[in-house]
């Protein structure tokens, strides 16, 4: 179910802030049986297992190697082998990989979850028609406090006045007329899903109890004391009934329990209500969380949320009934334990509908009205989309869907010859003598001598491109790691395509361009080749310089490539490319930086991992409409970057040919492809017959291309004319395509990876989210 741009409104940023610890390993025997105790999930293969579960001990290093207990059980972290994506305290809950080895359960993967049930409700909540609980008058909108605030709380909002440079350390700020100084440590959380950290921005604090100035957690927010937000309140409950309009626009009903007593109570979504549906689609029986306007019971933001948030458990679970879409009556049994799988979606209920049949990889599984639960933090669950199924063995009953990463659902899992995934991305950390354990992007690979192929001579901050598999207990192997020749102008560079706005008065080109909604500065230095008039669609290729203004190199006019105008009354969408700089710490929904640019992704956006994975150093392009100054993303896709092809003409010529269905090219005789993300640097000559140009591309295999069945696509990444042309009747000169593969090698020792200035990642070869 869409809903409408303008209420689309989306959600902010978050920063992977980390801290850097040396390796260290803590010996341990722990003394298991061989088999998986009950209620344990075997996800993939036969050796592997997954479980989830209450923290009870943690080791007393840092890192923290050695022997945890979650949900009872002991594992065992090993430094090098055991990726920690998560920063945990006793009591929270976390997800295990792991495989028995010798008796011993060794931990691949240990993450944060919110699968551990609670068997208690939320705190009472106010509601539109019923009187307020009791207030401390200073209108606090306290997420974590029920929308009011509690007298006894460690969470409060307030105005940053300072901060550290890198947050560790005092932070100054000010939550009513006065400021006070906290204090920030390597284990403080730290959050910027609202904005970056900086003087004025508003953020929510929680310390480490009443009356400490100990910080475990800063995360930016959008409304504090003195703002609109001052005055909404929170209530949680579950959808009673919704209005028949496709947006979702107009009342709704939302029922909520208080000391045993059920009221319902109505409120208002309008058009710039924000609404974020992570925890799948808003449907009438789905738990909400509305946060609204008491004195005309308008919605600001309403948010789906998890079962047990609005006080009771899905009837899924063990000694539970469900009924199918076929009638049958399915038992839970007592102890039943929740399998995980993979896979892509085959087929599912007709959208908007979301539950009844679901196949996913040629297997049938049901969601029960209600029951089960949907996570969308990596997009749609549309056909061929990849999906993770939490569901009870011996059943097709589904506990809990979610979308994925498209790379977990890639070849088989049983042993087979798998499909290798592929990405391209920043290293950010290199094992001693390039065996182990990489940081590449956001995403950890193990690199097995013998096994995995190291080509060139990758470095810090490089680009590479990694070929890999999923293992069975979700480690990363590595099968080829690849140096690629990406040089600075590109990476730090962004390629838009828009209409332009507003411009300096013709014939002036000097000056502030309006493009896509984004402003551009031109100067003397920038090329202007057919400087496009205001309405006309132009291609600006730029880059951000260290205030954060984009300034563009080259400008011209651009045929082709911005979409056809829109209808009268609606926004005009836009498309840019470039490297990802960073990406939300959890999921796809949340804030992208793409090329310096800020742009937002929710749960209605279309997300293509068919070039590589999304880590930061992707090469991506994004379609977004601009609403009220944010660039809200319909689609975000991944691309090979440019020169990161595997073949290379250095010299060849181009063939242009004019079609009743377009422009097609040709290099040397075979054809082209020149696609919007292709990098083209024209300003030495015009792309014509006989232009000499050097081209970096990839191949892919097309059912008909041209007319041609089964045919070789060769897919530019970057072209650049010489300003070179040869006569166009003249005999084809023989094609001088090279691979850039050169044999493996082995890679020389390298020296303990340390952070590069600038960053703001930390190189780590573990490393603990905040």
């Amino acid at each position: 179910m869409q809903y409408s741009l303008i209420a689309g409104m989306r959600r902010s940023p978050g920063v992977l802030i980390a801290a850097l610890f040396g390796a260290s390993l803590v010996a341990t025997s722990i003394a298991l049986a061989q088999s998986a105790p009950a209620g344990v999930s075997r996800p993939v293969g036969d050796d592997s297992f997954e479980t989830t579960g209450i923290v009870t001990q943690i080791p007393d290093a840092d890192p923290p190697f050695g022997e945890w207990v979650v949900g009872g059980d002991a594992y065992l972290a090993v430094a090098g082998r055991t990726v920690i994506e998560d920063e945990f305290s006793i009591g929270d809950c976390a997800e295990v990989k792991y495989r028995i080895d010798q008796g011993v359960r060794k931990a691949g993967r240990i993450s944060a979850s919110d699968d551990c049930q609670d068997d208690g409700g939320p705190d009472p909540t106010p509601a539109p028609g019923t009187p307020p609980p009791p207030d401390d008058g200073d209108g606090h909108d306290d997420e974590g406090n029920g929308g009011y605030d509690d007298a006894y709380s460690d969470e409060f909002k307030g105005v940053v006045v300072d901060f550290p440079t890198g947050l560790i350390g005092e932070w100054t700020i000010s939550s009513t007329t006065a400021s006070d100084v906290y204090t920030a440590t390597s284990r403080t959380r730290f959050e910027q899903r609202r904005g970056p950290f900086r003087v004025g921005a508003c953020v929510e604090v929680k310390t480490d109890g009443v009356g400490s100035n100990l910080l475990k957690g800063v995360k930016t927010d959008d409304g504090c004391r003195g703002s609109a937000a001052e005055s909404f309140r929170r209530l949680n409950g579950v959808l009673a009934a919704l209005p028949d309009d496709p947006d979702l626009i107009g009342t709704w009903s939302v029922s909520w329990t208080i000391s045993s007593t059920t009221y319902i109570s109505d409120v208002q979504v309008v058009p710039m209500t924000r609404l974020e549906a992570d925890r799948g689609p808003f449907y009438v029986g789905a738990c909400v969380s509305l946060q609204y306007d008491p004195s005309n019971f308008q919605v600001r933001r309403a948010e789906t949320k998890s079962f047990d948030e609005c006080g009771s458990r899905s009837t899924i679970h063990p000694g539970g009934v469900v009924t199918l879409t076929d009638g049958t009556t399915v038992t839970i049994a007592p102890g039943a334990p929740i399998s995980v799988t993979y896979g892509f979606v085959d087929a599912r209920p007709d959208d908007p509908q979301i539950f009844g049949v679901w196949t996913i990889s040629g297997t049938n599984y049901e969601a029960i009205a209600g029951a089960t639960g949907f996570e969308m933090e990596h997009g749609t669950l549309d056909v061929g989309d990849c999906a993770k199924v939490r569901y009870f063995v011996d059943t097709i009953v589904i506990a809990r869907l979610a979308s994925e990463e498209d790379y977990k659902c890639t070849g088989t899992r049983d042993g087979d010859e798998q499909e290798l995934a592929e990405a391209h991305g920043v290293v950010n950390f290199i094992p001693d003598g390039g065996y182990g354990i990489w940081q590449i992007g956001d995403l950890f690979y193990e690199a097995v001598t013998d096994t995995t192929e190291i080509i060139g001579a990758p470095v810090l901050s490089g680009i590479v491109e990694v070929k890999f598999s999923v293992a069975a207990d979700g480690t990363l192997l590595a099968h080829r790691i690849k140096a690629e020749d990406i040089d600075d102008d590109d990476r730090r560079s962004g390629k838009a395509y828009g209409i332009v706005d507003a411009r300096p008065t013709s014939p002036t080109v000097i000056g502030d361009w309006t493009i896509a909604g984004l402003v551009y500065s031109v100067t003397e230095q920038t090329r202007v080749r057919r400087a496009p008039d205001v309405g006309d669609c132009a291609a600006i290729y730029y880059v951000v310089q260290p205030d954060g203004t984009p300034l563009a190199r080259r400008l011209k006019v651009d045929d082709e490539h911005c979409a056809p105008p829109p209808a009268p009354g609606e926004i005009v969408t836009q498309t840019a490319y470039g490297f990802v700089d960073d990406l939300p710490a959890s999921g796809y929904v949340g804030t992208w930086l793409i090329a310096g640019v800020p742009y937002e992704a929710d749960s209605w956006t279309a997300f293509d991992a068919g070039g590589g994975a999304f880590i930061v150093g992707s090469f991506v392009g994004v379609t977004y409409v601009t609403t009220d100054g944010v660039n809200n993303a319909l689609s975000i896709a991944v691309y090979v970057p440019p020169n990161g092809g595997d073949g290379i003409v250095p010299s060849g010529t181009i063939t242009v040919e004019e079609t009743i269905t377009g422009t097609e090219y040709y290099l040397d005789g075979q054809p082209l492809e020149i696609v919007g993300p292709t990098l083209v640097d024209d300003d030495a000559g015009e792309i014509q017959d006989g232009a000499v140009a050097y081209v970096n591309y990839y191949t892919s295999t097309v059912p008909a291309a041209r007319g041609l069945a089964g045919a070789t696509m060769r897919t530019a990444t970057k072209l650049v004319t010489s300003g070179t042309v040869v006569d166009p009747l003249a005999p084809t000169p023989t094609p001088t395509a090279t691979s850039t593969t050169v044999p493996p090698v082995t890679p020389t020792p390298m020296p303990t990876a340390t952070p590069v200035p600038g960053t703001v990642r930390i190189y780590v070869p573990i490393i603990l989210r905040k």
